[in-house]
């Protein structure tokens, strides 16, 4: 059951990728700039309520996709963390450290990627609820408090 699980998780990451990559994130085909559009410097197209251009789906974040690309942020994140604890409880004990690593090499490896990718998403999903949370006007993102000045608390 967990395996059907994991695989409808992961087919559902891969949905929410394409359509949030093949998404138009509202892009604005006009002279006249509207307001709450910016013009993305990676695309060379302005985008109403633009927050920035993603290199990992290769599509700005806009008005249109912004909710969606919130949840693939949070099902690739489950994924990943399903897959770390996947790859956690796969080793295997051996006798020396040279057998052990031969034996547990490759998943040793794969640990560490998905290690690094779980923190990626991770600080990227939290970044993006952050600012929800404070709903910043357009294009300001606010430090956390923690690391503002102190006269500015």
């Amino acid at each position: 059951m967990q395996r059907v699980v994991f695989s409808l998780l992961v087919l559902l990451s891969v949905m929410l990728y394409f359509t949030v990559s093949l998404m138009d994130p509202g892009f604005v085909h006009s002279v006249k700039q509207p307001m709450r559009a910016k013009h993305c410097q990676s695309c060379k197209h302005c985008v109403r309520g633009f927050d920035h251009h993603c290199p990992w789906i290769e599509n700005c974040v806009g008005v249109r996709n912004h909710c969606k690309f919130i949840i693939y942020l949070a099902v690739q994140l489950l994924a990943l963390l399903w897959a770390l604890q996947i790859a956690c409880s796969g080793f295997h004990s051996a006798a020396t450290w040279k057998l052990w690593l031969s034996v547990n090499g490759f998943l040793l490896a794969a640990l560490c990627v998905v290690g690094v990718l779980s923190m990626v998403c991770w600080s990227s999903l939290g970044c993006h609820l952050y600012l929800i949370s404070i709903n910043p006007p357009l294009g300001v993102h606010v430090p956390p408090p923690a690391l503002l000045p102190e006269e500015l608390h």
